[in-house]
């Protein structure tokens, strides 16, 4: 109890919540190996002591909520598609991506898909956050579909397709240090996708 409240007076709430923002942000540029619970400390400016009061069960649990983080940014930026038609929101998508890839130098990218790559194989409880990150995206992105006049099918599996497409050219983006597979992989999608309203 003393040293929950020590934990507590040392760091408050933010602190919490400045481990998740610097793992997630470390994770996605360096991956889940070669993150370093010691790093996220240090660059987060936490108590040491915080991050076993808020993860106890260590790394796995804090790589898990901030994978749960990142998924609740990935669907804000579904969430705002809206009025838009699937070419419009494809060109939007791809081009906050290139922004967010060249203003990192080309070091930032999924952070859902960096660590669910490295970690698929040894961690159930990081997959399965993955899994129902992407399985969210792909509901949103299938009832959005539906509201431009798609039958589920059709909707869901569009979405599947598109979404797959970009997550592959975000990868092949960042690996090439180039736009290019993500602007024609969009102007692929958008053939694709056609003249949906």
């Amino acid at each position: 109890m003393a040293r929950a409240r020590k934990v507590l007076q040392e760091g408050g709430v933010d602190s919490r919540q400045r481990l998740l923002d610097t793992a997630s942000r470390l994770f996605r540029v360096q991956g889940y190996h070669a993150t370093g619970l010691n790093q996220i400390v240090d660059e987060s400016q936490s108590p040491k002591g915080s991050l076993y009061h808020y993860f106890p069960d260590g790394k796995e649990q804090l790589a898990s909520e901030a994978l749960v983080n990142a998924g609740k940014s990935l669907r804000d930026k579904l969430s705002g598609l809206g009025a838009l038609s699937p070419s419009e929101a494809i060109d939007r998508l791809v081009e906050v991506s290139i922004g967010e890839l060249e203003g990192s130098d080309y070091r930032d990218g999924c952070p859902i898909a960096t660590v669910a790559l490295e970690t698929n194989s040894h961690s159930e409880a990081i997959r399965g956050v993955c899994d129902r990150i992407f399985g969210g995206a792909l509901q949103i992105l299938t009832q959005w579909l539906r509201t431009k006049g798609l039958e589920e099918e059709r909707a869901r599996v569009l979405a599947l397709t598109v979404f797959s497409a970009y997550e592959g050219a975000l990868i092949l983006s960042k690996v090439q240090r180039s736009p290019q597979p993500l602007r024609e992989v969009a102007a692929q999608l958008k053939v694709f996708v056609g003249d949906i309203p």
